[in-house]
């Protein structure tokens, strides 16, 4: 695997007034870093990943995870959802949630906002979508 794999010029003759989406990197057999950065615009990349030194040139970030406390408050947060309200069941399902996003502020935020998009509701169902889609926590991950 090497630079092939990433479609760099698309960055290079994409207009730079126009939002770019890049998929995040998690494969840890990928090897050569990325050459994507361009320093003659004024325009700003996000990637987020899990390989160090995947991007040459580029300001790395290390963000850590949330406690419990503020990954249920975030994850009620971005639910639009009032985490005093939750049903003990809810509540549970709503720790399982968290672990399984490995407590992590982005995916807590993305799984909230599901929740909200699906009326609002931390059940059993939600978390076994979580787990069919193979999310980290899940056990033997």
């Amino acid at each position: 695997m090497g630079e092939a794999c990433f479609p760099g010029h698309l960055l290079q003759d994409h207009p730079s007034n126009h939002p770019l989406l890049v998929p995040s990197f998690q494969d840890s057999k990928f090897e050569t870093p990325l050459n994507i950065i361009d320093h003659d615009t004024p325009s700003k990349l996000l990637v987020t990943t899990r390989i160090r030194g995947l991007i040459k040139g580029s300001s790395e970030v290390d963000v850590g995870t949330l406690s419990d406390s503020e990954a249920l408050d975030l994850l009620a947060a971005t639910a639009e959802i009032d985490s005093e309200a939750l049903t003990e069941d809810a509540r549970g399902f709503a720790s399982e949630v968290v672990r399984l996003c490995g407590s992590l502020a982005l995916t807590i935020s993305i799984a909230g906002g599901m929740v909200s998009a699906f009326g609002g509701e931390i059940a059993a169902s939600f978390v076994d979508v979580l787990r069919d889609e193979g999310m980290m926590g899940q056990e033997g991950a």
